[in-house]
Protein backbone atom coordinates (compact mmCIF):
# COMPACT_ATOMS: atom_id res chain seq x y z
CA UNK A 1 0.00 0.00 0.00
CA UNK A 2 1.15 3.47 -0.86
CA UNK A 3 1.71 5.80 1.99
CA UNK A 4 -1.46 7.94 3.05
CA UNK A 5 -0.22 11.41 1.87
CA UNK A 6 0.23 14.32 3.90
CA UNK A 7 -2.70 16.63 4.45
CA UNK A 8 -2.42 19.95 3.55
CA UNK A 9 -3.94 23.62 3.52
CA UNK A 10 -5.01 23.21 -0.18
CA UNK A 11 -6.93 27.15 -0.74
CA UNK A 12 -3.57 28.88 0.93
CA UNK A 13 -0.91 26.56 -0.16
CA UNK A 14 -2.48 26.70 -4.42
CA UNK A 15 -2.74 29.92 -4.14
CA UNK A 16 0.60 31.47 -2.51
CA UNK A 17 1.99 28.98 -5.22
CA UNK A 18 -0.04 31.09 -8.12
CA UNK A 19 0.81 34.38 -6.27
CA UNK A 20 4.69 33.42 -6.66
CA UNK A 21 4.68 32.33 -10.20
CA UNK A 22 2.61 35.21 -11.16
CA UNK A 23 5.42 37.65 -9.33
CA UNK A 24 8.14 36.34 -11.16
CA UNK A 25 6.82 36.92 -14.39
CA UNK A 26 7.57 40.63 -14.10
CA UNK A 27 10.50 40.82 -11.26
CA UNK A 28 13.42 41.77 -14.33
CA UNK A 29 10.92 44.47 -16.03
CA UNK A 30 13.05 48.01 -15.94
CA UNK A 31 9.34 49.58 -15.52
CA UNK A 32 8.69 49.27 -11.83
CA UNK A 33 5.00 51.06 -12.81
CA UNK A 34 4.50 47.78 -14.40
CA UNK A 35 5.91 45.56 -11.61
CA UNK A 36 3.25 47.24 -9.02
CA UNK A 37 -0.04 47.24 -11.51
CA UNK A 38 0.67 44.02 -11.77
CA UNK A 39 1.34 42.41 -8.38
CA UNK A 40 -1.73 45.02 -7.48
CA UNK A 41 -3.53 43.12 -9.84
CA UNK A 42 -2.66 39.14 -8.52
CA UNK A 43 -3.08 40.24 -4.86
CA UNK A 44 -7.05 41.88 -5.59
CA UNK A 45 -7.66 38.45 -7.44
CA UNK A 46 -6.48 36.02 -4.68
CA UNK A 47 -8.08 37.91 -2.28
CA UNK A 48 -11.34 37.60 -3.80
CA UNK A 49 -10.50 33.68 -4.90
CA UNK A 50 -9.56 32.52 -1.45
CA UNK A 51 -12.52 33.84 0.03
CA UNK A 52 -14.61 32.58 -3.16
CA UNK A 53 -12.77 29.03 -2.50
CA UNK A 54 -13.48 28.72 1.18
CA UNK A 55 -17.41 29.50 1.15
CA UNK A 56 -17.54 26.67 -2.23
CA UNK A 57 -15.66 24.16 -1.07
CA UNK A 58 -17.78 24.07 2.15
CA UNK A 59 -21.22 23.90 0.28
CA UNK A 60 -19.26 21.68 -2.25
CA UNK A 61 -17.89 19.12 0.56
CA UNK A 62 -20.69 15.98 -0.31
CA UNK A 63 -21.85 16.79 -2.95
CA UNK A 64 -21.99 14.07 -5.83
CA UNK A 65 -21.28 14.72 -9.65
CA UNK A 66 -22.78 13.16 -12.32
CA UNK A 67 -19.60 11.73 -13.56
CA UNK A 68 -17.50 8.68 -14.90
CA UNK A 69 -14.08 8.23 -13.80
CA UNK A 70 -13.11 5.76 -16.91
CA UNK A 71 -8.86 4.20 -15.53
CA UNK A 72 -7.16 2.30 -19.04
CA UNK A 73 -4.84 0.15 -17.32
CA UNK A 74 -1.88 -1.71 -18.70
CA UNK A 75 1.10 -1.65 -16.97
CA UNK A 76 3.47 -0.12 -14.11
CA UNK A 77 2.25 -1.72 -10.65
CA UNK A 78 3.59 0.74 -8.44
CA UNK A 79 2.45 3.66 -10.84
CA UNK A 80 -1.21 2.61 -10.44
CA UNK A 81 -1.33 1.76 -7.01
CA UNK A 82 -0.35 5.20 -6.02
CA UNK A 83 -2.64 6.87 -8.59
CA UNK A 84 -5.28 4.85 -7.09
CA UNK A 85 -4.38 6.06 -3.70
CA UNK A 86 -4.74 9.69 -4.42
CA UNK A 87 -8.48 9.14 -5.59
CA UNK A 88 -10.23 8.42 -2.74
CA UNK A 89 -11.81 11.75 -2.18
CA UNK A 90 -12.38 11.57 -6.16
CA UNK A 91 -13.94 8.19 -6.08
CA UNK A 92 -16.15 10.16 -3.22
CA UNK A 93 -17.15 12.78 -5.81
CA UNK A 94 -18.57 11.03 -8.51
CA UNK A 95 -21.01 8.62 -9.37
CA UNK A 96 -19.51 5.73 -11.92
CA UNK A 97 -15.90 4.63 -11.37
CA UNK A 98 -14.72 2.22 -13.55
CA UNK A 99 -10.87 0.57 -14.58
CA UNK A 100 -10.31 -1.50 -18.06
CA UNK A 101 -7.57 -3.67 -17.36
CA UNK A 102 -5.66 -4.28 -21.37
CA UNK A 103 -3.64 -7.49 -21.96
CA UNK A 104 -4.95 -10.02 -19.23
CA UNK A 105 -3.84 -12.47 -20.79
CA UNK A 106 -2.81 -14.81 -18.03
CA UNK A 107 -4.37 -16.00 -14.42
CA UNK A 108 -1.34 -14.18 -12.96
CA UNK A 109 -2.30 -10.62 -14.61
CA UNK A 110 -6.18 -11.55 -14.11
CA UNK A 111 -5.14 -12.56 -10.35
CA UNK A 112 -3.26 -8.58 -10.11
CA UNK A 113 -6.82 -6.79 -11.41
CA UNK A 114 -8.94 -8.40 -9.05
CA UNK A 115 -6.72 -7.99 -6.32
CA UNK A 116 -6.12 -4.19 -7.18
CA UNK A 117 -9.73 -3.65 -7.57
CA UNK A 118 -10.59 -5.07 -4.19
CA UNK A 119 -9.33 -2.66 -2.38
CA UNK A 120 -11.53 -0.32 -4.18
CA UNK A 121 -15.38 -1.67 -3.66
CA UNK A 122 -16.98 0.80 -5.55
CA UNK A 123 -14.36 0.38 -8.40
CA UNK A 124 -16.11 -1.86 -11.10
CA UNK A 125 -13.23 -4.07 -13.07
CA UNK A 126 -13.89 -4.69 -16.88
CA UNK A 127 -10.90 -6.40 -18.58
CA UNK A 128 -9.83 -7.38 -22.20
CA UNK A 129 -7.23 -10.50 -22.68
CA UNK A 130 -5.83 -8.46 -25.54
CA UNK A 131 -3.91 -5.45 -26.36
CA UNK A 132 -6.92 -3.58 -28.04
CA UNK A 133 -5.10 -0.52 -28.42
CA UNK A 134 -5.98 3.13 -26.88
CA UNK A 135 -9.63 3.33 -29.59
CA UNK A 136 -11.45 0.34 -28.05
CA UNK A 137 -10.50 1.15 -25.02
CA UNK A 138 -11.22 4.75 -24.40
CA UNK A 139 -14.80 3.61 -26.51
CA UNK A 140 -15.12 0.78 -24.16
CA UNK A 141 -14.98 2.94 -21.11
CA UNK A 142 -17.17 5.55 -22.79
CA UNK A 143 -19.90 2.99 -23.87
CA UNK A 144 -19.93 1.66 -20.06
CA UNK A 145 -20.81 5.51 -18.89
CA UNK A 146 -24.04 6.01 -17.65
CA UNK A 147 -23.63 9.91 -16.63
CA UNK A 148 -23.90 12.80 -18.58
CA UNK A 149 -20.26 13.86 -18.19
CA UNK A 150 -16.93 11.63 -18.49
CA UNK A 151 -12.97 11.29 -17.87
CA UNK A 152 -10.74 8.98 -19.36
CA UNK A 153 -7.62 8.47 -17.09
CA UNK A 154 -4.66 6.72 -18.25
CA UNK A 155 -2.81 5.08 -15.21
CA UNK A 156 -0.46 7.78 -14.46
CA UNK A 157 -2.49 10.41 -13.84
CA UNK A 158 -3.01 11.06 -9.77
CA UNK A 159 -4.22 13.32 -8.10
CA UNK A 160 -2.64 16.56 -7.40
CA UNK A 161 -2.31 16.89 -3.42
CA UNK A 162 -3.41 20.85 -3.18
CA UNK A 163 -6.01 20.68 -5.17
CA UNK A 164 -9.56 21.39 -4.56
CA UNK A 165 -11.36 18.12 -6.30
CA UNK A 166 -14.64 19.43 -6.00
CA UNK A 167 -14.44 23.20 -6.84
CA UNK A 168 -12.80 21.96 -10.12
CA UNK A 169 -15.28 19.08 -11.02
CA UNK A 170 -18.23 21.47 -10.11
CA UNK A 171 -16.34 24.19 -12.90
CA UNK A 172 -15.87 22.02 -15.73
CA UNK A 173 -19.89 21.17 -15.27
CA UNK A 174 -20.42 24.19 -15.14
CA UNK A 175 -18.52 25.12 -17.97
CA UNK A 176 -19.50 22.10 -20.56
CA UNK A 177 -23.48 23.50 -19.66
CA UNK A 178 -22.55 26.96 -20.64
CA UNK A 179 -21.19 26.08 -24.52
CA UNK A 180 -17.83 24.38 -23.69
CA UNK A 181 -16.69 21.28 -25.38
CA UNK A 182 -13.97 20.15 -23.52
CA UNK A 183 -12.43 21.43 -20.30
CA UNK A 184 -8.82 20.48 -19.51
CA UNK A 185 -8.02 19.22 -16.06
CA UNK A 186 -4.28 18.23 -15.97
CA UNK A 187 -3.03 20.37 -13.21
CA UNK A 188 -2.00 23.87 -14.40
CA UNK A 189 0.57 24.84 -11.69
CA UNK A 190 1.73 21.06 -10.95
CA UNK A 191 1.57 19.58 -14.03
CA UNK A 192 4.12 16.70 -13.44
CA UNK A 193 6.96 15.64 -15.83
CA UNK A 194 7.15 15.25 -18.84
CA UNK A 195 5.36 18.56 -19.80
CA UNK A 196 6.76 18.28 -23.79
CA UNK A 197 5.11 21.80 -24.48
CA UNK A 198 6.49 23.74 -21.29
CA UNK A 199 10.06 21.95 -22.63
CA UNK A 200 9.42 22.96 -26.29
CA UNK A 201 8.88 26.54 -24.90
CA UNK A 202 12.12 26.50 -22.66
CA UNK A 203 13.63 25.13 -25.92
CA UNK A 204 12.61 28.28 -28.37
CA UNK A 205 13.90 31.19 -25.94
CA UNK A 206 11.37 30.79 -23.20
CA UNK A 207 9.71 34.28 -23.95
CA UNK A 208 5.96 35.16 -22.55
CA UNK A 209 3.44 34.84 -25.52
CA UNK A 210 5.70 33.26 -28.14
CA UNK A 211 7.52 29.74 -28.40
CA UNK A 212 4.82 27.25 -29.36
CA UNK A 213 3.01 26.18 -32.73
CA UNK A 214 -0.42 27.98 -33.03
CA UNK A 215 -2.24 24.83 -32.46
CA UNK A 216 -0.74 24.55 -28.99
CA UNK A 217 -1.38 28.18 -27.44
CA UNK A 218 -3.60 27.50 -24.75
CA UNK A 219 -0.57 25.54 -22.89
CA UNK A 220 1.12 28.86 -22.20
CA UNK A 221 -1.27 29.35 -18.96
CA UNK A 222 0.63 26.70 -17.30
CA UNK A 223 3.92 28.80 -16.91
CA UNK A 224 2.04 32.18 -17.82
CA UNK A 225 -0.96 33.55 -15.38
CA UNK A 226 -1.42 35.90 -17.40
CA UNK A 227 -1.37 34.57 -21.01
CA UNK A 228 -4.80 36.65 -22.00
CA UNK A 229 -2.36 39.56 -21.97
CA UNK A 230 0.27 37.99 -24.45
CA UNK A 231 -1.62 35.61 -26.46
CA UNK A 232 -4.46 37.49 -27.84
CA UNK A 233 -6.44 34.02 -29.16
CA UNK A 234 -6.81 32.85 -25.36
CA UNK A 235 -9.11 34.70 -23.07
CA UNK A 236 -10.41 34.97 -19.86
CA UNK A 237 -14.08 33.15 -19.97
CA UNK A 238 -14.29 32.85 -15.97
CA UNK A 239 -12.87 35.60 -13.48
CA UNK A 240 -13.20 33.22 -9.95
CA UNK A 241 -11.52 30.45 -10.41
CA UNK A 242 -9.60 32.20 -13.20
CA UNK A 243 -10.57 29.79 -16.29
CA UNK A 244 -8.98 30.56 -20.16
CA UNK A 245 -10.79 29.67 -23.15
CA UNK A 246 -9.82 28.80 -26.51
CA UNK A 247 -10.79 27.53 -29.68
CA UNK A 248 -9.56 23.47 -30.44
CA UNK A 249 -7.47 24.98 -33.26
CA UNK A 250 -5.00 27.07 -30.67
CA UNK A 251 -5.66 24.38 -28.24
CA UNK A 252 -4.39 20.80 -29.11
CA UNK A 253 -6.23 17.22 -28.56
CA UNK A 254 -4.30 15.49 -25.87
CA UNK A 255 -4.89 12.35 -24.07
CA UNK A 256 -4.51 13.75 -20.85
CA UNK A 257 -7.03 14.14 -18.57
CA UNK A 258 -10.23 16.21 -19.55
CA UNK A 259 -13.70 16.22 -18.95
CA UNK A 260 -16.42 15.63 -21.51
CA UNK A 261 -19.81 15.63 -22.19
CA UNK A 262 -20.18 11.71 -22.70
CA UNK A 263 -21.94 11.88 -26.12
CA UNK A 264 -19.33 14.69 -27.19
CA UNK A 265 -16.68 11.97 -27.01
CA UNK A 266 -18.29 9.21 -27.71
CA UNK A 267 -19.00 10.77 -31.39
CA UNK A 268 -15.19 11.91 -31.50
CA UNK A 269 -13.85 8.08 -30.92
CA UNK A 270 -16.13 7.08 -33.28
CA UNK A 271 -15.08 9.21 -36.25
CA UNK A 272 -11.75 7.25 -36.21
CA UNK A 273 -11.35 4.48 -38.36
CA UNK A 274 -11.17 1.11 -37.28
CA UNK A 275 -7.58 0.60 -38.74
CA UNK A 276 -4.81 -0.80 -36.02
CA UNK A 277 -2.14 0.90 -38.55
CA UNK A 278 -3.67 4.47 -37.36
CA UNK A 279 -2.25 6.22 -34.30
CA UNK A 280 -5.04 7.36 -32.28
CA UNK A 281 -3.52 10.35 -30.73
CA UNK A 282 -2.22 11.98 -34.24
CA UNK A 283 -5.74 11.37 -35.57
CA UNK A 284 -7.60 12.94 -33.13
CA UNK A 285 -4.66 15.72 -33.12
CA UNK A 286 -5.53 16.28 -36.83
CA UNK A 287 -8.73 16.25 -36.51
CA UNK A 288 -9.47 18.72 -33.67
CA UNK A 289 -7.52 21.09 -35.19
CA UNK A 290 -9.34 21.73 -37.87
CA UNK A 291 -12.71 22.34 -35.85
CA UNK A 292 -13.89 24.86 -33.68
CA UNK A 293 -14.66 23.39 -30.14
CA UNK A 294 -14.25 25.63 -27.09
CA UNK A 295 -11.50 24.65 -24.80
CA UNK A 296 -11.15 25.53 -21.53
CA UNK A 297 -8.19 25.26 -18.78
CA UNK A 298 -8.62 26.32 -14.73
CA UNK A 299 -6.32 24.97 -12.26
CA UNK A 300 -6.94 21.52 -13.08
CA UNK A 301 -6.87 18.34 -10.62
CA UNK A 302 -4.36 15.94 -11.64
CA UNK A 303 -0.39 15.76 -12.36
CA UNK A 304 1.72 13.21 -13.93
CA UNK A 305 3.67 10.66 -12.60
CA UNK A 306 5.24 7.76 -14.02
CA UNK A 307 6.95 5.68 -11.15
CA UNK A 308 7.51 2.36 -13.00
CA UNK A 309 6.67 0.24 -15.92
CA UNK A 310 6.51 -3.24 -13.86
CA UNK A 311 4.30 -5.67 -15.48
CA UNK A 312 2.77 -8.40 -13.93
CA UNK A 313 3.10 -11.29 -16.64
Amino acid sequence: MAEPRTPRNTVLTHFLVRFALDCTQYLFTADMRIVRGKLFHVLLWLSVAVVYHSSRSQLLAKQVFPICVGILAFEGVKTLENTLSSYEVLFELVKQRTILFQDLDSSTRKKWAHSVVSKFPNLKLLYEEHNSGQRLGFLKLVQNCQQPYVVILEEDFRVEDTVEVAMQLNLAIELLNSGVDAVRLRSRLFPGEPNHAHLTWLHNGGHLGSGLEQTHLIEHVVWDSLAELHIPQIHVCRNVPKTWCASSQHACYTNNPVLYRSTFLRSLIEIIPEDPDIHFENFLTQYWAAQNFTVAYSDGIFTHERLDRTRVS
